[in-house]
């Protein structure tokens, strides 16, 4: 059986720059200079980027687990699942790697997006490729080679109500690359 110890300790305090207190979970604050002794001393550790101004988690190293505050943000990124044309609420939906896990791909928002059962199934099967272009959105390109993109309902990086419109109509939050921007009800046909 393996005992996991959990340190919070910002890297400026990790690499000595400050001496802000760190976490022992279940304990408490501890001292810098204690956090990092238990850092040095650990076997093997994780790090973890957290979001300075929410406290939600982010990334996970090279864990596969997604913590839940990193599920909590997804959720509320993505709202459906991220396939052209589907309405399945995250709810029943599944978390999956853009890029997979087991080829290297990092536990992060970044390489994260909900997929219902179905199409997480036809993306790991490879009939439809998936990829990310720039944050947030995913380029998915077809068994017949067209490429459709999908944004998250929440816009990443801006104001509210700066971001990807939320709608109350989720397919219509796709475009078509080969036929230019498209904002309709009507799913891509595949």
């Amino acid at each position: 059986m393996r005992t996991e110890v959990m340190v919070l300790i910002n890297a400026d305090t990790l690499a000595g720059l400050d001496q802000a207190p760190a976490e022992l979970n279940g304990y408490g604050p501890i001292s810098a200079e204690t956090g990092r002794k238990m850092i040095l001393q650990a076997l093997n550790w994780t790090p973890l980027l957290q979001d300075s101004a929410s406290g939600e988690i982010l990334a996970v190293g090279r864990r596969r687990r997604i913590p839940a505050g990193l599920k909590r943000w997804l959720q509320a990124r993505d709202g459906t699942c991220r396939f052209p044309g589907c309405a399945v609420n995250v709810a029943r939906s599944e978390i999956d790697h853009t890029r997979p896990w087991a080829r290297g791909g990092p536990t992060e928002h970044s390489n994260l997006e909900h997929l219902c059962p179905k199409h997480h199934r036809f993306k790991t099967l490879g009939y439809w490729k998936a990829r990310r272009p720039e944050p947030g959105a995913l380029d998915w390109t077809s068994p017949t080679g067209r490429t459709y993109t999908t944004e998250p309902a929440l816009g990443l990086g801006s104001p509210p109500g700066a971001g990807f419109p939320l709608t109350s109509e989720p397919s219509a939050l796709w475009r078509d690359e080969d036929a230019g921007t498209v904002e309709s009800a009507d799913p891509p046909p595949f």
